[in-house]
């Protein structure tokens, strides 16, 4: 019998092969996680930017303006409240199927441009910075460095 005439793959052959497959296999796993990580960040994102325009309609409704804002100069807020006192918006509550949290609520740019800045840190599985800022401008009479009213 001719060892010439033998068919089938050698063994080198068969662990180039598996050395292939094991490589293709840790690429795809890598490309899923980051598409999985870009994902929650997409979702992270929108909650953030739903978050904001929830904050600013509250926000128009003068009662809930003034009950926040009225007294105070460039300070921190524990939390936001509405027209009968009530927190509705809380430093530190979590939100978006507990993807992110609040951070804090700052009235910032007294006199000149009142805006309220809101931080939120992202909780897990994430892509870019933990802590992200978003600024909400606020239309406020100023007096004194005080704010006297809502618009």
């Amino acid at each position: 019998m001719s060892l010439k005439n033998q068919n089938g793959f050698s063994l080198i052959g068969v662990m180039v092969m598996a050395a292939i497959l094991s490589i293709t296999f840790l690429i795809l796993q890598s490309v899923k996680k980051s598409q999985i990580r870009a994902e929650r960040t997409n979702k992270m994102n929108l909650e953030i930017a739903r978050f904001q325009r929830n904050i600013k309609t509250f926000l128009k409704n003068k009662k809930n303006c003034e009950i926040n804002f009225v007294g105070k100069t460039n300070s921190s807020l524990p939390s936001l409240k509405n027209s009968k006192g009530r927190e509705i918006f809380k430093v530190s509550q979590e939100l978006g199927q507990r993807l992110i949290k609040l951070g804090s609520f700052k009235l910032e740019g007294i006199p000149i441009k009142p805006v309220l800045t809101i931080s939120f840190e992202k909780l897990r599985g994430f892509m870019g910075a933990k802590i992200t800022s978003k600024q909400i401008p606020l239309s406020l009479v100023i007096k004194e460095d005080v704010v006297e009213s809502c618009l």
